[in-house]
């Protein structure tokens, strides 16, 4: 039998016309994540205050400030990191303040034809260059410029003052892992700008290649321990139970946002996203599609609990401090996931408070 060529559009747009007016279908995912524990900071008031005050100084633009304030920053670092002290969820506040605006930044230099804009690998060198300056780490010739290089787009900024911070309080092995986490964000994120410009429609596979770092989640596992003034052995994380851990929390944080933020995407006529994917490749429905990912979220969900169960087992044989760190870590990864369910139901960025069911699951008309 002949094979016949691959006939699924590779431009999103096709996919975008065929899901506007069709109705999604989520259903209540907090049983899921039950198995988890929840909890919430006393400290998100204060979160809420010292951010306000900031803002205007971090975040210039009035619009700018409005799409931050439908973040709801607080409540995300009060419910990921509810047992971190306060003078650490401050420094958490400015690390997820630069991860949600980072790609608006790449947005808007994309579309910007203002005579003179760098292109996108220009501005890649130079935001690496001046991220890994506000690390304290040596640029690529092995020598540290004593002149801080220019910030290559104005949110750039935020970085510099969250990265000194980093860089006064880490040891170097936990600065140089931290690092690790946000290059590879930084360079998912260029790629997904690859697909967005061109409107590319990729394939699951490659997806999933990009959005793991694009996500952004491994820099707060890399900083889970940080919050929350534990000690944790180095060696533990380069344990396969450590890599499990972190991959199948991206996997679960991607699951979930892709589902909640396709309304979101689509008003913006952008189908750059697992669910519209998942459908131009396996020919199925949305409904069907829909009831895919809620069981990959529960096979994500029993990978994740076998993986810290058996991290939990051999830490016993560590010194009781170490122990002690690896538990509070581990606790720190589920409260974090509880917490970002939480989050995207809650905060208007996603809207979700006016679609809910009584029975708990969300109909949203696209």
């Amino acid at each position: 039998m002949p094979i016949l060529p691959d006939m699924r559009p590779t431009h999103y747009s096709p996919i975008v016309s065929r899901l506007k007016g069709q109705v999604l279908t989520i259903p209540d995912l907090r049983s899921l994540f039950s198995r988890w524990p929840a909890a919430a900071s006393p400290h998100q008031d204060e979160l809420a205050r010292t951010l306000n005050e900031r803002l205007p100084e971090l975040v210039p633009s009035a619009s700018s400030q409005k799409t931050v304030h439908k973040i709801n920053l607080p409540l995300f670092v009060s419910r990921l990191f509810p047992t971190g002290t306060l003078e650490r969820l401050k420094t958490m506040t400015l690390v997820a303040l630069w991860l949600f605006v980072w790609d608006d930044s790449l947005d808007e230099a994309e579309h910007d034809d203002t005579k003179g804009r760098p292109t996108m690998d220009t501005l890649r060198r130079q935001t690496l260059s001046y991220a890994r300056f506000h690390m304290g780490l040596d640029d690529n010739d092995g020598q540290r410029s004593a002149v801080p290089p220019v910030a290559p787009l104005p949110n750039m900024t935020i970085f510099a003052k969250f990265a000194e911070k980093l860089h006064q309080d880490l040891p170097e092995a936990h600065l140089m892992r931290v690092w690790r986490e946000l290059e590879f964000y930084l360079e998912s994120c260029f790629a997904e700008q690859n697909h967005l410009s061109r409107q590319a429609l990729p394939s699951v596979e490659e997806y999933w290649k990009v959005r793991l770092g694009s996500i952004g989640l491994t820099p707060y596992t890399a900083l889970v321990d940080y919050v929350n003034e534990a000690t944790v052995p180095n060696e533990i994380f380069d344990s396969d139970e450590v890599n499990t851990l972190w991959l199948e929390a991206s996997r679960n944080i991607i699951l979930v946002n892709d589902a909640y933020s396709l309304k979101k995407e689509l008003d913006l006529s952008v189908a750059y996203s697992l669910i519209p994917i998942m459908m131009n490749e396996t020919h199925q429905d949305l409904s069907a599609v829909v009831r895919e990912i809620v069981q990959e979220l529960n096979t994500s969900a029993d990978q994740f609990d076998d993986a810290a169960d058996r991290l939990l087992a051999n830490a016993v044989a560590l010194p009781i401090e170490a122990r002690a760190g690896v538990d509070v870590y581990v606790q720190g990864l589920k409260l974090l996931l509880n917490g970002s369910l939480y989050w995207t139901l809650a905060a208007d960025r996603y809207g979700m408070s006016k679609y809910v069911e009584t029975n708990g699951s969300r109909t949203i008309p696209l």
